[in-house]
């Protein structure tokens, strides 16, 4: 791959991903021909420009087969998470379920919430490094107001048996939220199918542009919660004593929209439907890890498109900065998993993650940097 001129290795997928010339195409061509406001204006610039608007959400939806207004545009899982925690009530004797596996975006904005309202958040720990379902089965009780989940860890790589989770907070009356960023991007995705209240996802981890994504919601459930957000076009009335709420999915999208984000998004939501091939991304992972393993510590499983490890005697810090001066392109750190870290034991661990883009020759280049940088640093 050649970026910026320069050859390398991009192996950093989990934290976000290139983006195809298409994508690219699609931006540059709205600016160009479609660009104004959306709704409400009555020339066709502004035509152009909601029609482009309506047609990427319609795309995002069929993506992961939802009813086009069951999707609600946010700058991502995070504000999607961040909504939810503001407009879903809690009170004291509620309890919130989140998992040791989570990115601190599905940890803060529950603590922050239970602050607020004197819930508790309770977490459901690991076995190794998979979830403990029978742990689970015993902390979804009747108080159980939210479960929480990731659905592949950005750390561990783990495939987590959301469906599983999805029922055991349903059968408590508990509304199930489904962190997709890193299941989206990879593999088919059927909301209907899951049967989750809500799942979140983010453009920019599926060859998307940065500052969108995607909430999904049940429409019934989506049409009982406040809004997060208030202003323009989230509106149906204001007077000046009060206002009333424009209808799902609108009000809950305050202000001007990233129209030319949401465009690409649409195109990036397309060509990853067509593109899917999990086993592809796992058997890199899986070639890669059988180089190396005889000097790396697996840190998680080999579920995925992800291979996390640490390497004895070895600074993580400093192996990923000879890797980034051979052009390989890693992440290294906590992965905004601070707990999951802490209660692994372990300070700094080396991510690669992998994309359609990417080959077994690259694997086999990433191996030797890997095996070279570990011999120079021991």
């Amino acid at each position: 791959m050649i970026i910026a001129g320069e050859n390398i290795v991009y192996v950093d997928n989990a934290s976000t991903t290139q983006k195809p010339q298409c994508v690219i195409n699609a931006i540059v061509d709205h600016y160009k021909g479609s660009n104004a406001n959306v709704h409400r204006a009555g020339y066709e610039l502004a035509n152009r420009a909601t029609l482009a608007y309506a047609t990427a959400r319609s795309r995002v939806a069929e993506l992961v087969n939802s009813d086009v207004n069951e999707i609600v545009f946010t700058r991502g899982c995070t504000e999607s998470i961040n909504l939810l925690s503001r407009s879903i009530k809690l009170k004291p004797g509620d309890e919130v379920v989140v998992s040791m596996m989570e990115h601190h975006a599905n940890i803060v904005p529950w603590q922050e919430a239970c602050k607020r309202s004197g819930a508790t958040l309770k977490f459901i720990p690991l076995n190794g490094y998979r979830l403990d379902l029978e742990a689970a089965k015993k902390i979804i009780t009747k108080k159980t107001k939210i479960v929480s989940v990731v659905h592949i860890s950005n750390v561990l790589g783990v495939i987590n048996d959301v469906k599983q989770l999805v029922d055991l907070a349903r059968n408590v009356g508990a509304y199930s939220i489904i962190d997709a960023a890193q299941s989206v991007p990879h593999m088919n995705v059927d909301v209907k199918d899951l049967g989750c209240d809500f799942l979140t996802f983010s453009s920019h981890k599926m060859c998307g542009p940065t500052g969108i994504g995607a909430l999904y919601g049940k429409l019934h459930v989506l049409e009982t919660l406040d809004p997060f957000q208030y202003g323009g076009d989230m509106i149906d009335t204001v007077t000046c004593q009060d206002s009333t709420w424009n209808r799902v999915p609108h009000k809950f999208e305050a202000g001007t929209p990233a129209i030319e984000a949401a465009v690409g998004f649409g195109v990036a939501a397309q060509y990853v439907k067509e593109r899917y091939d999990p086993s592809r991304e796992n058997g890199l992972i899986k070639h890669l890890y059988g180089q190396i393993e005889a000097m790396i510590n697996l840190v998680g499983e080999l579920d995925s498109s992800i291979l996390s490890f640490t390497v004895d005697n070895v600074n993580m810090y400093d192996l990923a900065t000879y890797l980034g001066l051979k052009g390989v392109c890693v992440r290294v750190g906590h992965h905004c998993a601070m707990p999951l870290c802490e209660s692994l034991g372990v300070k700094a661990v080396l991510r690669v993650s992998v994309y359609m883009n990417n080959t077994i020759e690259e694997m086999d280049h990433v191996a030797d940097c890997i095996r070279e940088g570990v011999k120079k640093l021991c």
